[in-house]
């Protein structure tokens, strides 16, 4: 661009190649916990199931872990909540955005 040096308006034609993904909306939970071994995860997340009523694992290729997640939350204020509660309750908790991927 910095060699056309043609002062003036013309008209244009543009072709969309490619476009970016769409994200969704943004998904909160809270994580409070991550293990090597799933069977550990799994045992971690049924106790959470019985108290909190929703949990579940994701795994994390690149480094081998699984991450036990708790709740569902459209804000980050909802989650923080819930991860104030947890902390007190079961031991450190953070919020987390839910990837697409997992």
């Amino acid at each position: 661009a910095q060699a056309i040096t043609i002062p003036g308006i013309a008209n244009v034609s543009l072709t969309i190649v490619n476009t970016p993904p769409t994200r969704g909306a943004d998904v909160f939970s809270v994580q409070v916990g991550s293990f090597t071994d799933r069977t550990q995860a799994s045992a971690y997340r049924d106790q959470l199931v019985q108290k909190y009523g929703t949990a579940r694992l994701v795994f994390r290729a690149r480094d081998l872990t699984w991450r036990v997640l708790v709740g569902v939350f459209a804000t980050e204020e909802s989650a923080n909540v819930r991860a104030r509660e947890l902390n007190q309750q079961q031991g450190p908790a953070f919020v987390v955005l839910w990837d697409q991927e997992d």
